[in-house]
Formats: structure tokens, C-alpha cells, sequence
């Protein structure tokens, strides 16, 4: 994996995957990574399988982390539904969920 953008000594660049229980997670609910003060981590998620529900059964990480700190995973459900993308050529209309 070639990163854009160069890291300090302090960071490394990490790329991992989690597996969650059967309708746990999903699809276009958020995942997210927190670290040790509760700060939200900017980070690129994938989907790379499911259970026969539709829910995520794997999910995949790539994230640039301080190796000083720790991180946990955390999920956030929006009120309003799953987030949704519908895409028509080169046009895209954003559903925020709810709809």
C-alpha cells in the first residue's frame, strides 16, 4: 500500500479488518475508530462480506494512527436510517437516511 501523503515518526499507517456478529452492523451504518480520549479517527472503511441476513460480516480498516495511542472500534446509527447513494451517469443524489 503506497500512502499520498508522508507520516511522521510518530504514525504508521495501519490496515486491518474486524468480524462482527450476525446483524450487528448494517450497510451504511458508520463504523469508526476512537482513541484513548474519545477522539473520532478519520478512516476508510470496505465492506469484504456478509452474512446470509444482509448484515456485515467483515469489515475492513485503513487508517493513519498515532503508535502511541491506543484505539477501539466503535458503530454509530444514524436516527434516520442507513445512508443511501443512488447514482444516475455522472449525477449522485444523497438520501441521509429515513426516506
Amino acid at each position: 500500500m503506497k500512502w499520498l501523503a508522508s507520516l511522521s515518526k510518530k504514525q504508521t499507517a495501519a490496515s486491518f479488518g474486524t468480524c462482527w456478529v450476525r446483524g450487528r452492523l448494517q450497510p451504511g451504518e458508520a463504523s469508526y475508530l476512537e482513541d484513548d480520549a474519545s477522539n473520532r479517527i478519520p478512516v476508510q472503511t470496505r465492506i469484504n462480506a456478509y452474512w446470509p441476513d444482509g448484515s456485515v460480516k467483515w469489515l475492513l480498516y485503513s487508517a493513519v494512527l498515532d503508535k502511541e495511542k491506543g484505539y477501539q472500534v466503535s458503530i454509530w446509527v444514524s436516527p434516520y436510517g442507513p445512508i443511501r447513494l443512488e447514482s444516475a451517469s455522472c449525477l449522485g443524489r444523497i438520501h441521509p437516511g429515513g426516506e
